[in-house]
């Protein structure tokens, strides 16, 4: 069989996703190591229509669609024992805000058709402003300005900045499950990295009723690197007393992934918020979960 259930684990804190009928799949590697993959429901399924028997790294032939279908199915796992050591050890979890702990899209259109609007352009719809957000103010203004008005920029960016700091808690919503997830994870110190400036992602985090879930929430000027950037994950942990080893980095987006490997810490992606489930494939988290309050079950809480 291609994959399988793990069984006795002994009492980790893993075992709970197991007994809960959430699957872990250990995928074959070369030279008799093993490593597993905690897949989200959609995932898993696509997973088990693998061809019985195929190898990790078989090649079949297959038509370039099957091939590219197949990108969701493959992952290059990492040697899970060492990941189930870090959850024993757990000190420190470092989230992402947007997409992540909220659904803050509606207030960033919302701003950034106040500033196209202004400088008499064209609005965008909400779904391609989700396709935008994610990489920090600068960026994301420019993206909704689009090349050929990029002279406009330093107007956008005012305009932009004054009427989401204003505005930033109308529409934004806690994803569901967030409040009660933080709460079973009151034992572990937790922090928030975002792209988004320090300022305005500590005032989201308070508008939000989270605050006082966190020991500290730094944005995407307060170490002078953005995401997948692993600098400010590294000096956040350096600030917290925790150690790589020890922490886990949890976000929706590639660059979270990218930024938590980087630093050396565990990674989690979440498929319920902005970037796409192939996107996140091709950053190699250590786990991929469908709603944040599956966290509870991997952190074993």
């Amino acid at each position: 069989m291609a994959f399988a259930r793990l069984r006795g684990w002994g009492e980790c804190p893993a075992t709970r996703i197991y007994k809960k009928n959430r699957r872990i799949f250990p995928l074959r590697m070369g030279q008799g190591l093993e490593a597993s993959f905690l897949g989200s429901s959609r995932l898993a399924q696509k997973m088990m229509k693998r061809p019985a028997g195929a190898g990790l790294c078989a090649r079949h032939p297959r038509s370039e669609d099957t091939e590219r279908r197949d990108a969701l199915r493959y992952f290059e796992p990492v040697h899970f024992s060492r990941r189930l050591l870090m959850i024993h050890d757990l000190d420190l979890i470092v989230f992402d805000l947007d997409g992540t702990l909220v659904d803050s899209v509606p207030d960033l259109a919302a701003a950034a058709n106040h500033a196209l609007r202004r400088l008499g352009l064209p609005e965008h719809s909400a779904e391609e402003h989700k396709r935008m957000v994610g990489a920090g103010e600068k960026n994301f203004v420019q993206r909704f300005l689009g090349p050929d008005h990029q002279d406009l920029y330093h107007q956008a960016l005012a305009l932009y900045l004054e009427y989401y700091a204003q505005h930033l808690g109308d529409q934004t919503r806690l994803y569901p499950g967030v409040t009660e997830t933080l709460t079973r994870l009151a034992s572990v110190k937790k922090a928030v990295l975002s792209n988004k400036r320090e300022d305005l992602a500590q005032e989201v985090v308070k508008v939000m009723g989270l605050a006082g879930f966190f020991q500290a929430v730094r944005g995407g000027n307060s170490y002078g690197v953005l995401k997948p950037g692993a600098d400010g994950l590294r000096a956040l942990i350096r600030e917290l007393g925790s150690a790589p080893g020890r922490t886990f980095m949890v976000g929706d987006k590639p660059e979270d992934i990218l930024a938590g490997r980087g630093a050396g810490a565990g990674t989690v992606a979440l498929t319920c918020g902005y970037a796409d489930l192939e996107a996140l494939a091709a950053a190699k988290p250590d786990f991929l979960l469908d709603s944040f309050s599956q966290l509870t079950d991997l952190f074993g809480v």
